[in-house]
C-alpha cells in the first residue's frame, strides 16, 4: 500500500462536517447501487475526521468538548 501524507492545515472542519452530513442525507434518497458508492466516500471522510481528531483534538474536528 502506498503512503500519502496530506496537509489538512487549512481544512474548515465545521464546513466539512456540514457537507458530510448533507451527503449522508442525500444518499438516503438514491438507489442502492449509488448509495454504495456514496457510502465509500462517507467512510473515507469518517476516516479523515477520525485521524485528524487523534492528532488535533475532537473539539476542533467535531466541535465537541475534550473529555
Amino acid at each position: 500500500m502506498n503512503q500519502c501524507i496530506v496537509d489538512l492545515t487549512n481544512t474548515d472542519w465545521k464546513l466539512l462536517h456540514q457537507q458530510k452530513d448533507k451527503v449522508v442525507r442525500l444518499a438516503s434518497a438514491w438507489d442502492a447501487k449509488d448509495q454504495e458508492h456514496l457510502d465509500g466516500i462517507i467512510h473515507f471522510l469518517d476516516y479523515i475526521q477520525d485521524e485528524a481528531a487523534k492528532q488535533i483534538g475532537e473539539n476542533i474536528v467535531f466541535g465537541k468538548e475534550e473529555e
